[in-house]
């Protein structure tokens, strides 16, 4: 073979090892696809809620001080743009993605050089050389090439070898492991593991991200139901006040006792308290939802009174039809059964790792090389030479092997009744959580119904008050009930979207609300 052309079989190997990889490797990290968006999460919504959605246009953009109402939505995409635990979460991608871009260096082509003198004795001489290796993950291959030269006098008797002609010598072969590490070894196993690990990076943001919004969407929801009592106990003041206006100018007229102003007077001050009490439970809710609610540089909003939603909104029957369709989803894509089916696949690549291990270690080398220019021939060597050899090791109880297999086997057990008991419990969870939204939706509609009465009862007293058929007291008893009517039915409908908000958490979707 001439020597240009084994120059560039050794230039070849350096393409060898970027062309072949182990089976399904992943030779170029993909690009970070970055967070979910909040619509993804929220198609297909959970069924047995029915909500309707609003066009992807109307919520693309978050909430900032004075933007208006803030909704549900808004506050899910400041949580997933800016929570700081989430920012935590995936930089721990980033750190997996380290890993398997570590693992990777497993298959980079290296590069080797020696160099040797003997200055003084009586053979003079010195050599030197470069190499390159390339392990391929083909079946283990690793391919092999160099160029070395050699000058001075040589015991031919001893190293010989080391004497090439005056061109130097190109080599270029191969060492196969034929059993053991052929199919699968260290190198292999340590990528699968370090592409799972970023499958579990993945899975372990999205219920980090699923908990969050859960949490972020019951303060939203504790937050416009404070702005729904303030707003109640608001209403019973001024009602309060107005009266005592008009009291006092009966009082004057001499068409009533003073008492009925005192006692009117009375009521002003209580219900001044529970508006104090009110304003205090809307600030404590703000800066709990101000907790989730941030801007894009991560520093939390506190939502004024401003921000309020007008009222808590009805909610919808849920469709009991659906909740066997929810179950199925609940199991394909809640992110910790993702997470234990992914820690399942990472054990059977230890388990094929080790399996791998039981066999016996026999490697083929096949090496070639070709002395150039003849004007300084070797006498201890032909011009070109083709070497092959066979090692074999095998330890004969393999007890380290046998441990491995034990031990992924073992592992693998666990991990399936692991995730045995998880499906069950997410079953259980997605049942109860239908549950208590059937049960929030029912007392919905039954406190509806009780403050609409409430209301009734007290308008009718307050006429007959008006027409002097009643008292302060009769009056305040009637506006009190109206009023604790009106405050169980914010109750109930903050229970009821909270209830809305765990469902869908159950089946693995975004909490859900009223414009999404």
């Amino acid at each position: 073979m001439s020597g240009p052309r084994w120059a560039l079989a050794v230039c070849l190997v350096a393409s060898i090892g970027c062309r072949a990889g182990p089976e399904d490797a992943v030779w170029i990290l993909p690009a970070d696809p970055g967070p979910l968006a909040i619509e993804d999460e929220l198609s297909p919504l959970p069924g047995a809620l029915a909500l309707p959605r609003a066009s992807s246009a109307a919520v693309t953009s978050l909430w900032t001080a004075g933007a208006g109402p803030l909704s549900l939505g808004q506050v899910l995409r400041a949580v997933d743009a800016s929570f700081p635990l989430l920012t935590v979460a995936r930089q721990k991608r980033i750190l997996v993605e380290a890993k398997q871009l570590k693992a990777l260096g497993a298959f980079d082509l290296e590069l080797g050089a020696k160099a040797q003198w003997n200055l003084e004795g009586f053979y003079e001489n010195h050599t030197a050389g470069v190499t390159l290796e390339q392990a391929t993950g083909a079946w283990g291959l690793r391919v092999l090439g160099g160029y070395r030269v050699g000058n001075g006098n040589f015991d031919l008797t001893f190293d010989g070898k080391r004497r090439i002609n005056h061109g130097g010598e190109f080599s270029l072969g191969f060492a196969l492991p034929v059993l053991q590490g052929g199919s699968f070894d260290a190198s292999r196993r340590d990528l699968d593991s370090a592409g799972f690990e970023r499958k579990l990076a993945d899975s372990e943001l999205a219920m980090l991200r699923l908990r969050y919004s859960a949490e972020a969407a019951y303060a939203y929801w504790d937050w416009v139901a404070a702005g729904g009592r303030q707003t109640i106990a608001e209403s019973l003041l001024a009602l309060a006040e107005v009266r005592q206006r008009g009291l006092e100018e009966a009082l004057t007229r001499g068409a009533i006792a003073e008492i009925e102003v005192l006692d009117n007077r009375r009521l002003v001050v209580e219900r001044s308290a529970l508006v104090v009490k009110a304003r205090r439970g809307i600030e404590k809710a703000a800066l709990k939802l101000a907790l989730f609610l941030r801007d894009a540089q991560g520093k939390p909003i506190l939502p004024g009174s401003a921000a309020l939603i007008p009222e808590l909104p009805p909610g919808s029957t849920p469709l009991g039809a659906a909740l066997e369709v929810d179950l199925e989803q609940a199991l394909a894509r809640r992110p910790d059964l993702l997470r234990l089916l992914q820690l399942r696949e990472q054990e059977r690549v230890g388990l094929r790792f080790a399996e791998n291990e039981l066999l016996p270690q026999l490697d083929l080398t096949v090496l070639a090389s070709q002395d150039l220019d003849r004007r300084r021939p070797s006498v201890t060597k032909g011009e070109f030479e083709l070497m092959a050899g066979l090692q074999f090791k095998f330890p004969l109880q393999n007890r380290k092997a046998r441990g491995l297999v034990l031990e992924s086997e073992t592992r693998l057990s666990q991990l399936g009744e692991t995730l045995r008991l998880a499906r069950d419990k997410v079953a259980l969870e997605v049942r109860d959580a239908f549950s208590e939204l059937r049960a929030a939706h029912e007392r919905e509609v039954q406190v509806r119904e009780a403050a609409s009465l409430a209301r009734r009862v007290a308008e009718a007293e307050r006429e007959r008050f008006s027409l002097g058929d009643s008292t302060i007291l009769k009056l305040n008893l009637r506006e009190a009930y109206a009023a604790e009517a009106e405050l169980k039915l914010v109750d109930a409908l903050r229970d009821y979207w909270s209830a809305a908000a765990r469902y869908a958490v159950s089946v693995g979707a975004a909490p859900v609300g009223p414009g999404l």
